[in-house]
C-alpha cells in the first residue's frame, strides 16, 4: 500500500482501465445511444453554465426561455434525462448563442 496526499493509505493492485473518450460508451451504453447522451450533457452543461452567469431568478429565465419554471430547475440540476438535442438547441438559441459542430472520424471502424 502507497500514501497518498492527506496520508490515507490506497490500494497499489488497482488496475486502470483507458477511458474511451465518451463516459457513457465506458459505463456500457452502445455507440449511438452514447453519443447521444455525450452531445445532450455538453450541451446541457452549457446551457446551465450560461443560466447560472446571467444571475437572473429561474423565474425570469423561464419567461426568456418560454418555458414553466420547473424546467429551468430540471436544466440546474443536469436532469438529461428530460432534453433532447433539438429542445437544448432551442434553449440556447433564446439565450442567444450559436453552437459549432465538430466532426472528427472514430479510430473504431464500423463494421
Amino acid at each position: 500500500m502507497s500514501k497518498c496526499k492527506n496520508n490515507e493509505e490506497i490500494n497499489d493492485d488497482l488496475e486502470l482501465e483507458m477511458s474511451s473518450g465518451n463516459v457513457f460508451t465506458d459505463i456500457g451504453f452502445d455507440d449511438e445511444e452514447a453519443a447521444n447522451l455525450l452531445i445532450r450533457a455538453r450541451l446541457l452543461s452549457k446551457l446551465r453554465d450560461l443560466i447560472e452567469e446571467t444571475g437572473m431568478s429561474q423565474r425570469a429565465i423561464a419567461k426568456q426561455l418560454s418555458i414553466q419554471q420547473p424546467r429551468v430547475a430540471e436544466i440546474m440540476k443536469l436532469k438529461i434525462q428530460y432534453f433532447s438535442v433539438d429542445t437544448l438547441l432551442k434553449y440556447l438559441d433564446r439565450l442567444g448563442q450559436n453552437v459549432e459542430l465538430k466532426f472528427k472520424k472514430r479510430k473504431k471502424q464500423i463494421a
